[in-house]
């Protein structure tokens, strides 16, 4: 039986109005692992923004946190990342980086 890459997934956090930070971890890795990742303003990744290569390193226990920055407020976001020819799921891994009455970005994730 096959095993996901992405098997933990994968989540974003520490938002500001501009840039937030993405991450997940390779399942199944036997040591350092390139990973590909991306960001887009559609599911489809036609509108790309952002995307690079990072290394899911075996000191990291085999996770990837990517810092993106050059966002918009107030606008959705989707995002994965891939390994070979597997792709994590972009579905349901939406942010919406929207500001508080205090100027603080917030995300619905």
């Amino acid at each position: 039986m096959e095993v996901s890459s992405f098997r933990h997934g994968v989540a974003s956090g520490d938002p500001t109005t501009e840039r937030v930070v993405i991450w997940t971890r390779v399942t199944g890795a036997r040591g350092d692992e390139p990973v590909r990742w991306w960001m887009s303003r559609d599911p489809q990744r036609e509108d790309v923004v952002a995307e690079g290569d990072a290394i899911a390193r075996t000191e990291d226990d085999f996770t990837v946190h990517i810092d993106v920055g050059g966002l918009e407020p107030d606008t959705v976001y989707y995002y994965g990342f891939a390994r070979d020819d597997e792709h994590s799921p972009p579905v349901g891994n939406v942010i919406e980086m929207e500001i508080d009455a205090e100027g603080k970005a917030q995300v619905d994730a």
